[in-house]
């Protein structure tokens, strides 16, 4: 489902905080579908992460193995392929979390620098 429908098929009454959280759930499934690939870190990635800390790349990659198995588990379990997606992108926003709450621990530790 593409993001503008999954937008723009929410009701009029609901609210702009709604909507902005319509949004951040969709774009959360549609980074789930990635875990559908094989873990890898191609040139292009390793580029974006050269100013990144060592312990966010870290959970990163744990993210992309356990996400990526998740997967596969459940595809091998014969979940429904939505289900398996809505899962997956649970578990991604945990990882999501960790990799904030990692970043503004060290940005308060540069402040206090």
């Amino acid at each position: 489902m593409p993001l503008s429908f999954a937008v723009s098929s929410l009701k009029s009454a609901v609210s702009h905080r709604d909507r902005q959280d319509a949004v951040r759930i969709a774009l959360t499934v549609e980074a789930a579908w990635s875990y559908r690939l094989r873990p890898g870190v191609g040139p292009a990635l390793r580029k974006r992460q050269q100013e990144v800390p060592e312990e966010i790349k870290e959970i990163a990659w744990k993210a992309q193995h356990r996400l990526y198995k998740r997967y596969c588990r459940l595809g091998a379990a014969g979940k429904d392929q939505r289900k398996i997606i809505t899962a997956v992108g649970r578990e991604l926003l945990g990882f999501i979390w960790a990799i904030g709450v990692k970043s503004e621990a060290a940005g308060k530790l540069r402040m206090a620098a």
